[in-house]
């Protein structure tokens, strides 16, 4: 990272103010990024309208550094993100307009590199690292069959679809759902409503230390997610040594072994995501000894910051 040293050189991450109890993906990669990148970057929060006017202050105050922008900007903003930038892209933007200037884009997963490809002349991919206590751990839990997933809760994440999916399931079983539950409160009341006669536990955001060790005392994490442009979330809990049941979206398919990894089209009817997580959970001893089985070792990151400065120079 020396070409990035010295005060001049430094990576300064154009934010904008996050909303009040909201945690995701995208949020933690950056939170990881700049710390692992070390006294070379900087994270500074702006709010849309002023982004044009303080990427202009740091052209003039710092010329050799590089300027990296959230893409969350380029949803709140009216107009194209400013010229000479780096967008840091977690999913593709709703309107094409934001890339008219943008020459350059770091994607955190392959489906949004893909899809930025088609306006942006060059685009690198980073893919997030994993935290170091997301590593298998011995079974902690009763004798029910423990089913967990992450992430904000939202239509869009897919737990209530979850538990609807669970419940005529065989037993003994038990949901454990971690996830914002300030971001969108009509979401988790239907959620509520939907699981209050089900033994589901909801959870607002926890820490990965604390997330890692709700993993150990579980046994399948499932996603049904519609939409992913990596999917953080369940890569940590496959890190963690769960198996994992979900839609294929994002990148899950490359997450953990095939024998422990069950996905479906993302056009999946309730119908076959029922059929289909009924039958794992008739067979829990099964399930319960693909825990832990040959996981990878986890990119680091570390290697991750190196690889975004690259992408940066």
């Amino acid at each position: 990272m020396g070409e990035l040293r010295g005060p001049d050189r430094v990576i300064t991450l154009l934010e904008p103010p996050r909303p009040a109890g909201l945690t995701s993906g995208g949020f933690r990669y950056q939170e990881r990024l700049v710390a692992a990148i070390g006294a070379a970057a900087r994270r500074i929060t702006v709010n849309q309208e002023h982004l044009h006017e303080h990427v202009r202050h740091l052209r003039a105050t710092q010329p050799s550094g590089a300027v990296v922008v959230d893409g969350w900007f380029a949803d709140l903003c009216d107009r194209p993100l400013p010229a000479g930038v780096t967008a840091l892209m977690h999913m593709q933007p709703h309107d094409r307009t934001w890339a008219a200037d943008v020459e350059r884009a770091i994607a955190t997963g392959a489906s949004t590199a893909d899809a930025l490809r088609k306006h942006v002349a060059t685009v690198k991919l980073v893919r997030p690292g994993i935290d170091e206590c997301f590593a298998p751990r011995p079974r902690r839990g009763d004798n029910s069959l423990g089913i967990i997933c992450s992430g904000t809760i939202s239509e869009q994440k897919g737990q209530r679809r979850l538990v609807e999916a669970l419940r005529d399931a065989p037993g003994p079983w038990r949901l454990t759902v971690v996830g914002s539950t300030s971001t969108d409160p009509e979401a988790v009341a239907r959620l509520r409503a939907t699981a209050s006669t089900c033994p589901v536990t909801i959870l607002d955001t926890v820490s990965p230390d604390v997330l890692a060790d709700l993993y150990a005392q579980h046994d399948l994490f499932v996603s049904l997610s519609s939409s992913e442009s990596y999917g953080m979330a369940a890569a940590e809990a496959v890190a963690a040594g769960l198996p994992m049941f979900g839609l294929a979206t994002g990148e899950l398919h490359s997450f953990g072994r095939n024998d422990a990894r069950w996905l479906l089209p993302v056009d999946a009817t309730d119908n076959a995501i029922a059929t289909a997580l009924h039958g794992l959970m008739s067979r829990p001893d099964s399930l319960r000894d693909s825990r832990g089985v040959a996981v990878t070792a986890p990119r680091s990151w570390a290697e991750v910051a190196a690889e975004f400065v690259a992408a940066c120079r």
